[in-house]
């Protein structure tokens, strides 16, 4: 099966050699040949054209921007950066100051929800940076307790429509209620809305509450991974 850590390897080794004498991988034989092709044509038209062809095979470079409350959302940013492909950057938009997003081919955006808004981070770094994020294949998550299509809705409120209908890949990854972290008039807030919203189990504010999502996760990474530059 042909895969971008293939053509990678095939770059790297002609880099090395610097030479086309190269050993075609095993299980990707039309592939490497092609790509083979490709470089020996790119050098015959010059080293410009060479950069291209190196960048069109060359894994993808991947940003996770987010913004936490109480650490759920770096939490699951983490998870889903280690199984991404390709060089991955994690940038926290309430600590960090300084980004280029212009060097990255993918960009992932992620925020928690408070009080059914999330987080004023996320909206503001959307729509700042609007239409530079519609040249990027897009990924949105949000982390949330709420299920079905109560966090659906969430999801879809939390992002412009323009970056919804590009995105690739869209999931809520669960949420987690961190009590430990919370002050005593959070606590009770959500005592009371649980009480209110049947869709919350029965809370022990005694004790930290998680229901993160492997599944969904995994689901996200893997579109991710499945994009291709010239899609």
């Amino acid at each position: 099966m042909w895969t971008w850590k293939k053509a990678e390897k095939i770059t790297k080794e002609i880099e090395k050699l610097q030479s086309l004498d190269v050993d075609i991988i095993s299980g990707a034989t039309i592939s490497s040949k092609v790509i083979l092709k490709a470089v020996e044509i790119a050098l015959s038209e010059g080293k410009n054209r060479m950069s291209l062809i190196i960048k069109g095979v060359r894994s993808m470079s991947t940003l996770i921007v987010y913004a936490t409350k109480y650490g759920c959302t770096e939490k699951c940013a983490v998870i889903l950066s280690e199984k991404l492909t390709g060089e991955v950057d994690l940038y926290n938009l309430k600590t960090e100051k300084v980004l280029n997003l212009s060097q990255y081919d993918k960009v992932i955006i992620g925020g928690s929800i408070y009080m059914g808004r999330i987080q004023k981070e996320i909206s503001d770094f959307c729509i700042k940076n609007l239409n530079l994020l519609k040249e990027k294949k897009i990924g949105l998550f949000i982390c949330c307790m709420r299920g079905g299509d109560i966090a659906k809705a969430q999801l879809e409120s939390s992002f412009p429509r323009e970056l919804l209908y590009k995105a690739v890949a869209q999931e809520v990854f669960g949420g987690e209620f961190m009590f430990k972290k919370m002050s005593s008039i959070k606590r009770f807030i959500v005592r009371i809305v649980a009480k209110l919203d049947k869709s919350f189990t029965v809370l022990d504010t005694s004790k930290d509450m998680s229901n993160v999502s492997d599944k969904s996760i995994n689901r996200f990474a893997q579109r991710m991974n499945n994009v291709c530059l010239n899609e």
